[in-house]
C-alpha cells in the first residue's frame, strides 16, 4: 500500500508474516496527522535519510524498530 506525502513521494507499507514494515524513503517533510492515521502500527520503519522531519515522523508512527541509510 502506498501514501502520498507531502513532497509528492509515497510512503510505502507492507504486511507479511504478522509485520507491518513501512519505508519512508528521503523524506524532508513533516507526514500530515491523518496519513500517520492511515498507516496505522509499524513494526518496522525504514528510514532513506535522518532528518528533524524523519526524527518526528518516527516519534508519531513509535514502531519498534528503525532502519537507516545513515
Amino acid at each position: 500500500m502506498g501514501y502520498p506525502s507531502k513532497e509528492k513521494s509515497t510512503i510505502f507499507v507492507y504486511e507479511a508474516d504478522g509485520l507491518r514494515l513501512a519505508h519512508l524513503g528521503d523524506l524532508k517533510q513533516k507526514v500530515d496527522a491523518d496519513i500517520v492515521d492511515k498507516i496505522g502500527d509499524i513494526d518496522i520503519l525504514i528510514l532513506g535519510e535522518v532528518t528533524k522531519e524523519s526524527i518526528a515522523v518516527v516519534s508519531e508512527i513509535e514502531p519498534f524498530f528503525v532502519v537507516s541509510a545513515n
